[in-house]
């Protein structure tokens, strides 16, 4: 009778280790047997805060206030960034001619610029000065693919840089109080 009993102990003790072995290479090798495909990981900064730039403001490559991510990836893929904005563009009373901007989505690794994409925001008016502040829409939407990427991490930025300098309060804001829109910067990791 206990050489039943250690038998069934065996037993037992035989299928926990099989099942234990099974789950364990099920778990650890199937990444490794189907690769997964698709979107891998996404990240999300959406911002409420105020970002002005006037047109006297030349520098260039001026990161927009807080609009910056760093995403990790493990290799093999390429980044999907949007940036999106529902902006202003508010003219001086003695506005005349042209007010651009260049606004730009902007990936870097450690070596340097992957690429960029790049709008311009502008307007133009070229009748005698507005005599009065003047605010016009500047909705803005940029995507920008990256080519396939090593693993590492990459550094996200939306800059932006006026092009006509001019004198005065004529600017360029994302998410003005009185909008109440957030821009947002999505980056999406897809493996092809």
């Amino acid at each position: 009778m206990a050489e039943n009993g250690k038998t069934g102990v065996a037993i037992v003790v035989s299928v926990l280790i099989s099942v234990g072995l099974t789950v364990g290479m099920i778990y650890f090798l199937t990444p490794y047997m189907f690769p997964q495909k698709g979107v891998v990981q996404t990240k999300t900064l959406s911002l409420t805060s105020d970002a002005f730039i006037f047109a006297s403001q030349t520098t260039p490559y001026l990161v927009v206030n807080q609009t910056q991510m760093d995403v990790t990836t493990r290799g093999g893929s390429f980044l999907d960034v949007r940036f999106t904005a529902q902006g202003v563009i508010s003219l001086d009373p003695g506005f005349t001619g042209a007010a651009d901007w260049w606004v730009a989505v902007v990936v870097n690794s450690t070596s340097g610029q992957i690429g960029n994409r790049t709008v311009l925001p502008h307007f133009l008016y070229s009748g005698a000065p507005v005599g009065f502040n003047r605010e016009e829409p500047a909705g803005l939407s940029i995507e920008y693919v990256t080519p396939t990427l090593a693993k590492g991490t990459y550094n996200i930025t939306v800059q932006w840089e006026s092009r006509t300098p001019s004198g005065g309060l004529t600017y360029l804001v994302f998410d003005d109080t009185a909008l109440r829109t957030p821009r947002v910067l999505l980056t999406q990791e897809i493996v092809p």
